[in-house]
């Protein structure tokens, strides 16, 4: 594997992320030609451990290998909620948002039908799993509590993954200063933005998530106070909010 490009930021006792572009080892076949210029791994560390370890029943990794850009992607899009939102959809039935996404996975029966939408939303703005990927990933929420940010995840098998894939990180939560924590996530995905910009200078689609991470730099507050008040469970609803 020919490391192109790497960046890692932050603590590993609190939280760090490493992002590296590689070869890709198909000469991106079989994928658009700015999607297979972000192939590469990402690690996740929170609380001293590393959530994105996993073993192949062969041997161990401590990062997983796929394309970035739909994970940049995610994250840019979601920044705001995945950073200040901390309310629960549905209800609150667990300790951390991993366990209490997995308590309130199917409704009850006296549920509405608004039950697994809101459901679905929030693991969309939350959940590493959410960005299509194609490869195993772990069942790991990052949300905010407090004046802290939550990473929590779950032990479980990947859905859909070969069974022999198992991540190492046991169930769990680790929190830690989400003005620290936002500051190395911010860091080290639009360096990777701009990495890929200056491989492909003309895309359109990396130029505009360029700007939308530089953008995130001055971004008004009320939308972010609005998610943090918990004053609506869908981004259109905390925008009427403002």
């Amino acid at each position: 594997m020919r490391v192109t490009w790497g960046s890692q930021r932050g603590d590993p006792s609190e939280l760090a992320l490493r992002l590296r572009l590689v070869v890709d080892p198909d000469g991106g076949r079989g994928a658009d030609p700015i999607v297979a210029a972000s192939w590469g791994t990402f690690s996740l560390w929170a609380g001293g451990v590393n959530v994105t370890a996993y073993s192949d029943g062969q041997e161990s990794h401590e990062e997983i290998t796929w394309y970035l850009l739909p994970l940049l992607e995610q994250v840019a899009e979601h920044w705001d909620p995945l950073l200040h939102e901390e309310r629960l959809p549905c209800r609150v039935a667990g300790v951390d948002a991993a366990i209490s996404l997995a308590s309130t996975a199917f409704p009850p029966g006296s549920a509405d039908d608004g039950w697994e939408r809101d459901w679905q939303s929030w693991w969309g703005r939350h959940a590493l799993q959410a960005p299509p990927s194609g490869r195993p990933i772990p069942d790991v929420v990052i949300r905010r509590w407090r004046e802290q940010l939550e990473v929590s995840g779950r032990r479980v098998a990947p859905a859909g993954g070969p069974y022999e894939v198992r991540f190492l990180a046991t169930d769990g939560h680790a929190r830690c200063d989400a003005t620290r924590a936002a500051d190395v996530i911010h860091e080290v995905c639009l360096e990777a933005v701009t990495q890929l910009r200056r491989m492909h200078p003309d895309s359109i689609r990396l130029s505009e998530l360029q700007e939308r991470y530089e953008a995130l730099r001055s971004a008004p507050v009320a939308p972010r106070l609005t998610w943090l008040a918990g004053l609506g469970d869908r981004s259109d609803e905390v925008m009427e909010a403002v």
